[in-house]
């Protein structure tokens, strides 16, 4: 087998490659009579192939057989296999590979307070990454300006393969941060190097005021 016109072991993972990249296999079999059919299978599904036939001169064959097709994150962790089937023999021989692909972000949700809060009061917000591969970098934003220090970031591998993240922000509420835009931004390796934009998502709270009216006595 190869891929990208290098050889690779049977059972060995290639990559990482990025999602939508173009991906090209090769198997290739000899000494076969009369020729195997050699096929490429994604999973349970056939891929389409082309397929070059070579006569070796002494009555037997030499079988390329090439598929390309685009990754997609519904191919991470998936195996790809060739199958060489011969009317010489009663079994196929199969060798597969398996794929790690790098994949974007898939969604990004900010949670904060449902009802207004006081000044004064502890708030929690908490944002969550879901669906990358390498783990998404979380960024809170206090209106335009970075919070610092930022708060620390727990990840977690899911059983897709892809990656969890998640960041909770917890900050004493104030008269000035009512109607106040607090904005998660969520941003891993294949964005930037795509120069995709990152995803983000704002949450604004309402702050209640308490007022203390004064009296003049006569």
């Amino acid at each position: 087998m190869e891929v990208e016109g290098k050889k690779v072991r049977n059972g060995s993972t290639v990559g990482p490659y990025a999602e939508g990249s173009t991906f090209v296999l090769e198997c290739k079999s000899s000494g076969g009579r009369p020729a195997p059919e050699v096929t490429w299978w994604n999973g349970t599904k056939p891929l389409p192939v082309k397929t070059a036939v070579i006569p070796e001169g002494n009555g037997t064959y030499f079988v390329t057989s090439t598929a390309r097709f685009v990754l997609s994150r519904w191919d991470l962790g998936g195996k790809v296999e060739c199958r060489v089937r011969s009317n010489a023999s009663s079994h196929p021989v199969h060798q597969w590979i398996k794929l790690d692909i790098h994949v974007r972000p898939a969604s990004l949700n900010v949670r904060g307070p449902t009802t207004p809060v006081v000044a004064g009061e502890m708030v929690s917000l908490t944002c969550t990454v879901e669906g990358a591969r390498p783990a998404a970098n979380i960024t809170w934003y206090n209106r335009s300006e970075v919070i610092g220090p930022q708060p620390l970031t727990a990840m977690d591998l899911m059983s897709d393969g892809t990656y969890r993240t998640a960041s909770s922000l917890v900050l004493v509420a104030s008269r000035y941060d009512h109607k106040g835009e607090f904005f998660c931004k969520g941003i891993n390796e294949v964005l930037r190097k795509r120069l995709e934009a990152p995803l983000l998502q704002a949450t604004t709270l309402e702050v209640l005021c308490e007022y203390f009216a004064f009296f003049l006595l006569k």
